[in-house]
């Protein structure tokens, strides 16, 4: 099972993919994905409501649990959004959004991850922001991306930080963490296809090296920027520029 799982990672990393892998892996994994989110909120309700009554190996089990669907989800989304990108089914649909409810939301789908570690969220997100004309498909595939590395590769009790700036032609989404870093010598590697920084192969952590190549990739589609901020020494800093105005690349 494993082998087969390493060599499908390995097929939707290659640039020569045959149409019908590409629509049997989107065709599976979306209708993976509904299930494995009712299995991971349930058990993660099951874990709160029986925490202090049950035995530690009965916790264990539940934590493993956990994880392992957390990863299920994880690959799941993430062959989502390379089937698309590699059939070219992510179709530029433009149209009015409220910035800060597309924002808010990928925040929301991150909440169970943020409480179960812990962390301390903090958001900085106007309510004047002003309406965009954008595809919001392509701003959750870049937030999401964003946002749950971050959760991912932040401790227990770390902190997250989340501000939205607004700017002459776009609004500047700034995603800032007290997580793992990156390393100096590879951070000029980290939007490339397939690049994992050392230490976050070593951390025990499911990554393909995919997310932040996919996220530069669609963002460049409707005229955006994603880029690392390295002015703290202390955070590790993802900035997201979305453009007020769509603009299709």
């Amino acid at each position: 099972m494993q082998v087969e799982v390493i060599n499908i990672k390995n097929n939707l990393q290659s640039d020569m993919l045959p149409q019908n892998l590409i629509d049997f892996v989107h065709f599976a994994a979306h209708e993976l994905k509904s299930p494995i989110s009712t299995i991971l909120l349930a058990t993660n309700l099951i874990s709160k409501e029986l925490e202090g009554q049950i035995q530690e190996n009965t916790k264990e089990y539940l934590k493993i649990i956990l994880e392992d669907v957390n990863k299920i989800d994880y690959l799941i989304k993430l062959f989502l959004d390379i089937s698309s990108v590699k059939s070219r089914t992510i179709k530029m649909s433009p149209q009015s959004l409220q910035i800060s409810d597309v924002i808010n939301k990928n925040i929301d789908n991150s909440m169970l991850q943020i409480k179960n570690k812990n962390l301390n969220l903090f958001k900085d997100i106007p309510n004047n922001l002003p309406i965009l004309e954008s595809d919001p498909k392509v701003i959750e595939i870049a937030l999401d991306n964003i946002i749950s590395n971050s959760v991912k590769y932040t401790n227990i009790g770390g902190s997250i930080s989340i501000k939205v700036k607004d700017n002459k032609k776009n609004v500047v989404i700034r995603v800032s963490d007290t997580g793992l870093g990156i390393p100096e010598n590879q951070k000029h590697f980290i939007f490339q296809k397939n690049f994992r920084a050392d230490n976050a192969q070593n951390s025990g952590h499911e990554g393909m090296g995919m997310g932040l190549y996919l996220t530069k990739f669609v963002l460049n589609k409707i005229g955006g920027e994603v880029w690392l901020d390295t002015r703290n020494k202390h955070r590790t800093t993802f900035c997201v520029a979305i453009p007020k105005k769509f603009n299709s690349f």
